[in-house]
Parts: C-alpha cells; sequence; structure tokens
C-alpha cells in the first residue's frame, strides 16, 4: 500500500507501507495544506483517489488501473457544478459527487483495511 500526495506546488510525494492512522492523516492534511489530492494505491493496481473541492470531498476508486471506475455519492444533488483539481488538472463535476471529510476518511480506512469500497456509503459505476 502506498500514498501519493498531489502538490501543486511540488509535484507527486510517495510514501509505502501506509497505515490506516497515516491514510487518515493524509485525508485530513488536504483541508487548509495547499495539496489538492491524495491517492491510496494497492500494488495490484487499485487505488482510491481523494481530491478537496469547493463545499467538500470527491471520492474516486479504481479496482484496476483500467477501471472499472467508481464515484462515491454525496448528500446533494442539485444540479450545479463544482471545480476540482483531479490528476493535476483542472476539473468540473456534478456536486452529487461531492461528500464529507468524514466520508473520504472512512472510505480510505475501509480502503487500507481490506481493499475495495466502503460499503456504508453510495457509489456511481462510470
Amino acid at each position: 500500500m502506498s500514498i501519493h500526495y498531489w502538490d501543486p506546488r511540488r509535484g507527486i510525494s510517495n510514501v509505502d507501507a501506509v497505515t490506516t492512522a497515516e491514510a487518515v492523516a493524509a485525508i485530513r492534511s488536504l483541508v487548509g495544506s495547499g495539496r489538492s489530492e491524495v491517492y491510496l494505491g494497492q500494488p495490484s493496481g487499485e487505488w482510491l483517489g481523494v481530491a478537496i473541492a469547493d463545499g467538500g470531498i470527491f471520492v474516486g476508486h479504481n479496482e484496476t488501473e483500467e477501471g472499472p471506475s467508481f464515484q462515491a455519492v454525496g448528500p446533494q444533488d442539485t444540479g450545479d457544478l463544482v471545480e476540482l483539481t483531479i490528476g493535476g488538472e483542472p476539473t468540473t463535476i456534478a456536486d452529487r459527487y461531492i461528500t464529507s471529510v468524514g466520508a473520504a476518511i472512512g472510505a480510505a480506512a475501509h480502503f487500507v483495511d481490506h481493499g475495495g469500497r466502503w460499503p456504508a456509503i453510495e457509489w456511481d459505476d462510470l
């Protein structure tokens, strides 16, 4: 298991052999740090990506490097669009895919401890 931090000022930095506490700290570090994204990766190619956005957090999951891909569904669905950075690129998504820091932490902890998507939140298959 590894963590990949994306900091727009410094690029990607990596941490290997990640514990659940480190993954949770990585998610919490997004708020107010200048970092825009955190990726948790399994050796199998499965990964969980978390990106800071206006009003919340985006959480994406891929079962392998090629997919399938999923996005966590948040509590709001007004049809508004939200801007954020994914993969270092400005991106626009529906507010439906903005969730809470708590949901992102739960998804990250589950991913580190068990792999896969956290069943406590809804996921859309893309």
